[in-house]
């Protein structure tokens, strides 16, 4: 099967085609064998986004492993975010079709696994967002800011609410970062930046006494200076702001 064959959505991909891309796992019957083996032909290109796999009755016989191993290795794969099992009429196995959010979500995960301590995400968001916010400066469009003003003007708004949880406020606060990333224009950024998200997130929720409606007000004035030097557009005091705002989390 060449990728000319592997365009479509509605591609039945047969592994056993194109040289034998998916072949049966001689050595190693383990799940990981056909996680690699997947993973490997994904990555090569050779299965495009949207593009469907055999049945699982077919692809199982075809790996020679039982179901139940490759639905396994497909458990697996889609924690990764490189394939989708969708059920019902229409439903298969396909290869995901990429998205910063799926990307952030696989990056979380590394960050989980790799037990990376709070300390080294402070350090790299203090450099990586301040350059988000000067890159979000030179690169914003009018739909761009209209993004970041909305996710500013939600945060302002539960700031005015009695009492909003401090979950709720964490997420706003988050969803103004990833706002300012999108507007770098950068997919890589976007998906970086919502992992740090999730993983800031996972702190703060298990300290959630930590913060005061002080607080999140010295952070609401924060953000509203980010954005305005953002809007100027000054680039380099949107940098400098930035930087402020994540000496102050840290």
């Amino acid at each position: 099967m060449t990728e000319s064959h592997a365009s479509g959505a509605g591609d039945n991909l047969d592994p056993t085609e194109n040289g034998g891309d998916i072949q049966e796992v001689r050595r190693v019957r383990s799940f990981e064998g056909i996680v690699d083996q997947i993973r490997r032909a994904i990555f090569s290109g050779r299965y495009l986004p949207g593009s469907r796999f055999a049945s699982e009755r077919d692809l199982a016989k075809q790996l020679g492993v039982s179901r139940t191993t490759l639905r396994e290795a497909l458990r697996a794969l889609e924690s990764e975010g490189l394939v989708e099992v969708r059920l019902g009429s229409g439903g298969g196995i396909f290869v995901s079709k990429p998205s910063a959010a799926r990307v952030g979500k696989a990056l979380d995960s590394m960050l989980v696994l790799r037990r990376t301590n709070q300390w080294e995400i402070e350090e790299f968001r203090r450099d990586f967002e301040s350059q988000n916010a000067s890159l979000a400066a030179r690169r914003a469009t009018h739909e761009d800011m209209e993004v970041i003003s909305n996710s500013l003007n939600r945060l302002r708004a539960a700031m005015g609410a009695s009492g909003p949880p401090s979950g709720q406020l964490d997420r706003l606060t988050g969803d103004v970062h990833i706002a300012i990333a999108a507007a770098t224009h950068n997919d890589v950024r976007l998906s970086i930046m919502m992992a740090l998200i999730r993983a800031t997130s996972r702190v703060l929720a298990q300290r959630p006494n930590s913060r005061t409606r002080r607080v999140y007000a010295h952070a609401l004035a924060d953000y509203e200076d980010i954005v305005a030097a953002i809007a100027l557009p000054d680039p380099d005091r949107a940098a400098a702001l930035m930087l402020q705002r994540l000496n102050h989390i840290s």
